[in-house]
């Protein structure tokens, strides 16, 4: 999956950066800024491991022996290969192990260096070794060596057992015998030397000798420090310091500096070529010393420049879309000049009233299921900013990019496991619109004594019949968080509706969805309508619904006539409500043979549903 299989709903929002960027720049009054951390620059191929590693342990060894394979035919390149280098091989061996979106997500990771200090904890472990000066070395049980003929006459006679333990963060080889003797392995992933260890190391572990423990180490680190990213940062930057200087001479040296570098022009040089010019060249100074000034912007000019923003972001190229936001986000006072002369246009600006009105409305809370509710739970009104992944709504004020990675790795597992259930992106509906808010209400409603329309049977239903049906299945290991396919109606999913309304028919679509993914659920739904006799299909659209849902089931199933129910609610996907005109017209087009008052009168037939039994 790549980043698009988790579903982002994203109204404007500005965050701030740490920037660690050129010196080069227009605006000499620039500060730039870096943040390092104490410890030297760590391998990347190593963190790439340790980002696989905490995904899944069989996957760490996995990468680690393909990166054994591909680096044994670089031995005499490895020293003079560059970071560019390693960090494209990290991403070519992870490449055939992961999945598109994961591995979007190393590559980020990676950006963030979010796995370095993980990386350092075993590089400091390492260097309390100090009487060995090998690039890659073994312990087994105090005893210390370099080689893999060393490490082969070790363990002709090994150690007796010391007291040290493994720790939690340590990689053992999925095939170590807890029994066998414990070796740990330090050394830089994709070093000769390394590799030398890890190939003896791995196949005496596979021979049930050994228990192969692998931790990174780097013999002469690298000087560069860490670069820190992801942190916002404030510089407050005052001089305290008052002095006594003639004002008069400093303004003549401001003169002189201003023209001699001024947005790139050397005015200086250039009046120096063009004495006969100087007049155009002073106003040519004077429009560019004009231009770098932030001029305030009228009234008039300032009322629809979060539209213009956002329109200019439109715009833009996709792959510049998310630069342009970055743009105007960081430095949006020096864009707004050129923003308030940018046009919106007509559908642009009704698309954002109406997600506004819709947000801020009572009508866009009904029944929860409003993907905009979110703004009204968070009490959020109309200019504010919001980040929602997933229907998760994530605070800006306290997000960081560390943050933010967690909770994309969560939602990736989640959308592979609805990917290995059959589902697609039919599943971005279902998580967009849960209800994340602490204020619930709990209560049970008991179904019984209504009249819930069921589309499938598992005990009976053929399609099922390739499942078991023993209730000893649910003992077996499954995957976490998903339902056994067993051929039994353990579960039973209802939905109360008013196929009226936008937010029911939604809910009728993901009826369909698992039933046509085979959840192992039985589903049903109860049409919440007028229960008053006097009230009929033709006065009623709720009622219209119903009395056609049960014609149309006469001839085929319950769940043919759910189909069939979905693609006349496609007609009407921006409508808020269904009229009973709008059914009429629909009706006599599809079943001209058949009388409408036959269906829809007040002493229809196919009027059951809408009491109890």
């Amino acid at each position: 999956m790549r980043l698009d299989s988790a579903v982002f709903l994203f109204l404007p929002v500005f965050s701030i950066f740490l920037l660690v960027g050129h010196a080069e720049s227009l605006n000499d009054k620039n500060v730039i800024v870096s943040l390092n951390a104490k410890w030297p620059s760590t391998s990347l191929i190593a963190e790439a491991s340790e980002f696989l590693g905490k995904e899944n342990n069989e996957t760490f060894w996995k990468y680690v022996s393909k990166v054994a394979d591909k680096f044994s035919g670089l031995k005499k390149e490895w020293k003079e290969l560059r970071n560019e280098k390693k960090y494209e091989l990290a991403l070519e061996q992870a490449a055939g192990l992961v999945d598109l979106g994961l591995l979007d997500l190393l590559k980020f990771s990676l950006s963030l260096r979010a796995f370095s200090p993980a990386v350092q904890l075993f590089q400091q472990i390492g260097s309390e070794y100090s009487s060995i000066n090998c690039d890659a070395f073994f312990d087994v049980n105090g005893k210390i060596g370099c080689t893999s003929q060393e490490l082969e006459d070790v363990l002709k006679n090994p150690p007796k057992e010391t007291d040290s333990s493994l720790l939690s963060v340590d990689h053992v080889h999925p095939a170590s015998k807890k029994s066998a003797t414990t070796v740990l392995v330090y050394g830089e992933m994709g070093s000769p030397e390394w590799i030398e260890l890890h190939k003896t190391a791995e196949s005496l572990c596979k021979q049930g000798k050994i228990q192969y423990v692998f931790r990174h180490f780097t013999r002469s680190p690298i000087e560069e420090r860490v670069y820190l990213s992801g942190y916002g940062v404030e510089l407050a930057i005052k001089n305290t310091e008052y002095k006594a200087e003639d004002d008069s001479k400093k303004k003549a040296e401001e003169v002189v500096e201003d023209e001699e570098d001024l947005h790139g022009f050397n005015f200086k040089l250039l009046k120096e070529l063009h004495s006969d010019s100087k007049d155009s060249l002073d106003a040519f100074r004077m429009h560019l010393k004009e231009i770098e000034e932030l001029a305030p912007l009228k009234q008039w000019q300032v009322q629809d420049l979060a539209f213009q923003a956002a329109q200019r972001i439109v715009n833009e190229e996709p792959h510049n879309a998310i630069a342009m936001l970055k743009e105007l986000s960081q430095n949006f006072p020096l864009h707004a000049q050129s923003l308030s002369r940018e046009s919106v246009t007509r559908q642009m600006r009704d698309e954002i009233e109406i997600n506004q009105r819709d947000a801020l409305s009572e009508k866009g809370t009904i029944m929860g299921f409003s993907v905009l509710i979110y703004l009204c739970l968070s009490g959020l009104d109309a200019g504010d900013s919001a980040l929602f992944i997933n229907g998760i709504n994530l605070d800006m004020d306290s997000l960081d990019m560390f943050q933010l990675l967690d909770l994309l790795k969560q939602e990736q597992r989640l959308s592979t496991g609805f990917h290995n259930i059959g589902i697609g992106r039919e599943y971005f509906s279902l998580l967009s619109h849960v209800d994340t808010s602490d204020d619930k209400v709990n209560y049970a409603v008991d179904y019984r004594e209504a009249y819930p329309f069921f589309i499938n049977n598992l005990d009976t239903d053929s399609q099922y019949k390739q499942w078991g049906n023993s209730i000893k299945l649910m003992l077996q290991p499954y995957y976490p968080g998903m339902i056994r396919p067993i051929a039994r109606n353990l579960f039973t999913l209802i939905f109360i509706v008013n196929p009226a309304y936008r937010e029911s028919r939604n809910l009728l679509r993901i009826a369909q969805t698992f039933f046509q993914h085979e959840i192992p659920i039985r589903i049903g739904f109860v049409f919440m309508v007028n229960p008053d006799k006097e009230v009929s299909g033709k006065t009623d659209p709720g009622v219209a619904l119903l009395n056609l849902y049960n014609f149309m089931s006469v001839d085929s199933s319950n769940s043919e006539a759910l189909i069939k129910l979905n693609k006349f609610f496609d007609l009407h996907k921006t409508s808020d409500e269904i009229s009973v005109e709008d059914i009429k017209v629909w009706f006599e087009k599809t079943f001209h043979d058949v009388e409408y008052d036959d269906v829809f009168g007040p002493d229809s037939d196919y009027d059951k549903g809408r009491q109890a039994k």
